[in-house]
């Protein structure tokens, strides 16, 4: 993980992305090795690509696909949902912007899209 760390660290300052984008995707991130670590059988492969727009991270192993959240959802249903369930902040950050998801056999990978 730690070699993980500093490597996206790097990436984040050559691509001069803001330290807010890279906190988000981060944190994204980490909640799914998080999901995918307890359906694993092997390691997790991440690769992690962006242009000036996107940043986009893979993520691949051998196990089962785990139960992600989808994408992030429009704002003004999180708005929503937030003030009725109390979660201001919570729904808002915890999503990428695309997610897509495969499985070929138990070779699994799952796409992350955030759009800066």
């Amino acid at each position: 993980a730690a070699s993980f760390d500093s490597f996206f660290d790097q990436q984040a300052s050559e691509w001069k992305i803001p330290a807010p984008d890279v906190q988000h995707v981060r944190e994204v991130v980490d909640q799914a090795i998080g999901d995918v670590a307890a359906k694993t059988q092997g390691p997790v492969r991440i690769q992690v690509g962006s242009d000036s727009f996107d940043i986009r991270v893979t993520l691949s192993y051998t196990g089962n696909l785990p139960n992600l959240p989808d994408a992030r959802p429009r704002a003004e249903l999180v708005e929503e949902q937030s003030f009725v369930s109390g979660l201001t902040g919570y729904l808002s950050g915890l999503h990428a912007d695309r997610i897509e998801r495969s499985a070929k056999g138990e070779e699994c990978e799952i796409k992350l899209l955030f759009r800066l």
